[in-house]
């Protein structure tokens, strides 16, 4: 992995264990600041391009992992692909 894709990753990953990237999301999504919505899709369009390729041999991987939510344990799968997971959480929201 590069330095760019090494840094995009570790980005994403601290998005990710911050707040499920949602902030970044909420800007992109519901901001009245145009300028802002659109720095930050060129941040993510940046991210996720340097990811895609640089994960392009585990991008369909899936893995089990496992939470505990207010004592209980939960598992769900998950892509392994940081990419593919925030693609993932993204068209979730717009599903909702």
């Amino acid at each position: 992995m590069n330095r760019d894709a090494s840094l995009a990753s570790q980005f994403l990953e601290q998005c990710f264990q911050e707040d499920g990237c949602a902030y970044l999301l909420e800007i992109m999504l519901e901001a009245t600041d145009a300028v802002a919505r659109n720095h930050v899709a060129s941040l993510l369009k940046f991210v996720i391009n340097k990811l895609k390729v640089a994960e392009k041999d585990i991008l369909y991987d899936v893995q089990r992992v496992q939470h505990e939510v207010n004592g209980e344990k939960v598992e769900f799968d998950q892509h392994v692909a940081l990419s593919a997971r925030f693609i993932s959480k993204a068209l979730n929201l717009l599903n909702t």
